[in-house]
């Protein structure tokens, strides 16, 4: 029998609508909206999945990426971030503090690294950012200092070191950028980032504490100090190890690496111009 007619389903998240973009450019305005496609049907089991056809895995830098870049700026995403903060919570190995790639399967192998594994208090952070609501803050503070001393117990010679080549897949640095490198956990470029991401998770944790402290009767001010130290030697480590004082340039010298030691204050103030 023939096949005369198919009709096709588009199925997606019933996100409301908070937040809406458009300029003169229709394919700037046909990108955007592929965008926000794109995320509705990349959200539909109550977590960001790396593409909706293949790989359904939650994994983290996507999650923590798409969060800022799309989700909070267009949608009212914010119980939904707050269940997906738990999810991070909820794969973490209790023992030694790692958190896996993704979330909220917990899947060994997968490809990842320091930004994947730290969604957590990235997303708690950006969800406070958005709302000014200290619960999630207050959730995943005990999963992120844990966090912190895994990445911790991995320094040596007040770097984040380069992974093992067995593990290169599970360190990865700035994945899939525009020149086709892929980042690889074993590569000096993703030690950079990766010691760039160690800072911000501190940072992070930092601005948690702050708000965090005289709410709930618990003092921080020993993690506080700690923290502060941590990250102000690895700061300075970073800029030492990977900054040209030639050319100005951190690492290789892609948009990514300049902006990151930017944001995350690797950069002295005699170079920041």
């Amino acid at each position: 029998e023939n096949i005369v007619s198919i009709t096709g389903y588009s199925l997606g998240n019933d996100l409301t609508r908070t937040g809406y973009f458009k300029c003169s450019d229709d394919l700037i305005n046909q990108i955007y909206e592929t965008d926000l496609y794109t995320y509705r049907s990349c959200t539909t089991e109550g977590y960001t999945s790396d593409c909706p056809h293949r790989e359904r895995l939650g994994y983290g830098e996507e999650t923590y990426a798409t969060a800022w870049g799309i989700g909070f700026p267009n949608y009212d995403i914010n119980s939904y971030m707050d269940k997906h903060i738990q999810d991070w919570i909820d794969v973490q190995d209790v023992t030694t503090g790692r958190i896996l790639n993704t979330a909220p399967q917990t899947y060994w192998n997968s490809y990842g690294g320091l930004l994947w594994g730290s969604a957590g208090v990235n997303l708690a952070n950006e969800l406070y950012r958005n709302t000014g609501d200290v619960n999630a803050l207050r959730k995943i503070y005990p999963s992120a200092k844990s966090w912190i001393n895994f990445m911790a117990s991995k320094v040596t010679d007040g770097l984040f070191p380069l992974a093992a080549s067995t593990e290169r897949g599970m360190y990865l640095g700035d994945w899939g950028m525009p020149n086709g490198s892929m980042g690889w956990g074993n590569e000096p470029p993703a030690q950079y980032f990766n010691n760039c991401v160690f800072c911000l998770n501190l940072i992070n944790a930092i601005n948690t504490i702050n708000l965090l402290q005289g709410t709930d009767g618990v003092n921080y001010a020993a993690d506080l100090q700690l923290f502060q130290n941590m990250l102000n030697i690895l700061r300075t480590n970073i800029h030492s190890t990977f900054y040209n004082s030639t050319t100005g340039l951190y690492s290789q010298g892609t948009m990514v690496q300049q902006a990151f030691a930017l944001l995350v204050g690797v950069v002295p103030d005699n170079c920041r111009a």
